[in-house]
């Protein structure tokens, strides 16, 4: 009896690790800059390491698998760039026929009923240091940790978290709607008439020589940063 219990949980644990679905790739990076579009994912980490490549790794599941053939991941090699773009296809979700999931992460966007979405989507990306990078999210979580020449971070619902190198200098602009910005550098805010400029929802400045170039903006959430 027990070998046959044994069994079943075996049985069990592979069904439910088959409902994952995942995407892996290096690519040369010939140029500076990266682009990274990725409206619906719901975290996304950001590295460097000692190569002059990209290494994406995207992890999913929606509704405990039943429709994670409505992510579309297009990962594209350009003369200058390298591109990701992650969708997911609600048409193809609207014409399926799939049980309303309730969860913390569940959502009705995109969809012509009442049905929900549960959706766990994981972007890691590791890049060459120095790099230009650009993401746009609208839910996600975005960490950060590394040194780069330019790092613009967009979303909509989501904290950003970024550790820097306090010997680092940067160009600074960190901007939030209705969150709050946490941080445990000591930075000197722009000046006018001689007063520094104080603003929990916004901050504009230069930190040490400012060879690299900082913007990140979120609507709702908050923004982290700190030293590494």
């Amino acid at each position: 009896m027990r070998n046959i219990i044994v069994l079943l949980l075996m049985i069990m644990s592979s069904a439910l690790i088959a409902q994952v679905d995942h995407l892996e790739k290096t690519l040369p990076l010939d140029g500076r800059r990266v682009r990274i579009d990725v409206d619906l994912a719901t975290n996304v980490t950001i590295g460097t390491w000692d190569k002059d490549e990209v290494q994406v790794k995207v992890t999913y599941e929606i509704n405990g698998g039943a429709l994670n053939k409505a992510v579309q991941i297009d990962l594209e090699e350009l003369k200058s760039r390298i591109e990701l773009d992650l969708e997911i296809d609600m048409d193809m979700i609207n014409d399926s026929d799939y049980e309303s999931c309730e969860g913390d992460n569940s959502h009705t966007w995109g969809n012509r009923n009442n049905n929900k979405i549960c959706s766990d989507i994981v972007v890691e990306v590791l890049l060459p240091q120095k790099t230009e990078v650009e993401i746009e999210t609208v839910i996600a979580d975005v960490e950060i940790r590394g040194v780069f020449e330019e790092m613009d971070v967009k979303t909509v619902t989501g904290d950003i978290n970024i550790t820097w190198p306090e010997k680092k200098g940067a160009e600074i602009e960190l901007k939030t709607v209705n969150g709050d910005i946490y941080t445990n550098f000591d930075l000197s805010a722009i000046q006018d008439r001689g007063l520094p400029m104080i603003s929990s929802h916004k901050i504009s400045t230069t930190h040490k020589s400012g060879e690299s170039y900082l913007r990140l903006e979120t609507v709702t959430s908050n923004i982290y940063l700190k030293k590494g």
